[in-house]
């Protein structure tokens, strides 16, 4: 009897416990060799005049999947420098030519308190997502980096492999500008 429920039990929740297991593909990277990321741009809140002018400083990095699917994590090359520990990693689709904070958000995270310091070579926060968004090959997506304090300095560090360049703004995501110079470093796996 005992060895029938167990059979029972695997024939019902078996494929369940498989399914729920699903297979990660890496989509977009630039990390370097062994996932290597260099000293790179500031992350800045108004109150901080350590890295230039006493600003907003936010940076966004676009990406274009090499496959569809549904976001299962990425990793990003952010560390901690000084003031208010902490950064806001917000995924968002292109408009125009551009990331928006107004548009709908696909996701965000708030790393406070356990962003890693700057500026290690193979420094990476893994960021897991909670919905799973759909991203579609060959869609262009922005992924941008805020402060999450007045006073907060942190630094995301570039790819040593892609000089694509990024956006920065100056005032709170309401504007972007491109510029020239390696490309943060990050990566994003889907499912």
């Amino acid at each position: 009897m005992f060895r029938s429920f167990v059979w029972a039990t695997a024939v019902i929740f078996g494929p369940l416990i498989l399914s729920s297991a699903q297979a990660t593909e890496l989509v977009f990277s630039n990390f370097g060799k062994h996932g290597t990321s260099n000293p790179g741009y500031c992350i800045t809140g108004p109150a901080t005049s350590d890295c230039g002018p006493t600003v907003w400083r936010g940076i966004a990095a676009s990406f274009v999947p090499a496959a569809g699917g549904s976001l299962d994590s990425l990793h990003v090359a952010v560390g901690y420098q000084s003031g208010t520990q902490g950064v806001v990693v917000t995924l968002v689709a292109d408009r125009n030519g551009a990331p928006s904070l107004v548009d709908p958000i696909l996701e965000s995270w708030t790393l406070s308190g356990k962003e890693k310091p700057c500026c290690d070579a193979r420094l990476k926060d893994t960021l897991t997502s909670m919905l799973h968004p759909t991203l579609s090959r060959h869609s262009t997506y922005w992924l941008v980096v805020a402060p999450l304090g007045f006073d907060s300095l942190s630094g995301w560090q570039v790819s040593p492999t892609s000089s694509a360049g990024y956006d920065t703004s100056f005032d709170g995501g309401a504007t972007w500008g491109p510029q020239a110079g390696s490309t943060p470093a990050f990566d994003i796996w889907v499912q």
